[in-house]
């Protein structure tokens, strides 16, 4: 705006210089009547070219001033697609940064899981080696127990025959052979 009047200022100026040497240079040989009408059709003149001037400045003003309503309105309009844009953008940085987060902890945990499960088979193997040793142990020692429940059951078998022979043995001891003669002979002659 203030760019428009410093050129309208400009050129009343020029304008006025011009016409105060068209009078002087038409002014010879005229009458004061004369001149004061010509300078009053001169202004006249300069006043009509001044009034179009304005008018189409007028115009064009109002013309830069919608332009420039339009152009604001699209910076606005510009500015907030920007302003949406980095907003999803950083939601998104965000949501890259959080799922490389989460990749590098999955890829810890997975490690780890790893090791473990490493760890868990060696101990696994660990375990069945322990487990076939430890069964062919119980088929050793079930097969040696059997043998000596069966070695156990031949010595309760001698046990019980010498507990029988002790019992006959001091049974005999009690009885007296003498009598046992007496009466063998007792028993042939009844016989």
């Amino acid at each position: 705006m203030k760019d428009i009047e410093d050129i309208l200022e400009e050129k009343r100026a020029v304008d006025k210089e011009n016409t105060d040497l068209q009078f002087m240079a038409d002014g010879r040989g005229m009458s004061e009547k004369e001149m004061k009408e010509k300078e009053e059709q001169a202004r006249a003149r300069q006043e009509s070219d001044l009034m179009l001037q304005l008018q189409y400045l007028t115009e064009e003003l109002a013309r830069c001033g919608h332009l420039l309503s339009k152009e604001e309105k699209l910076a606005k309009d510009q500015l907030d697609q920007k302003t949406t844009l980095e907003q999803d953008q950083e939601a998104l940085t965000d949501a890259a940064d959080e799922a490389a987060k989460r990749r590098s902890d999955n890829r810890e945990e997975l490690l780890k899981l790893q090791v473990k499960l490493s760890q868990l088979k060696a101990a696994n193997q660990t375990d069945r080696e322990d487990l076939e040793m430890t069964l062919k142990e119980n088929a050793q020692l079930d097969e040696a127990n059997a043998k000596l429940d069966e070695h156990n059951r031949k010595l309760d078998a001698e046990i019980i025959m010498v507990v029988k022979r002790v019992e006959v043995n001091s049974l005999l001891e009690d009885v007296d052979i003498e009598d046992l003669r007496l009466m063998a002979q007792n028993t042939n002659k009844m016989n």
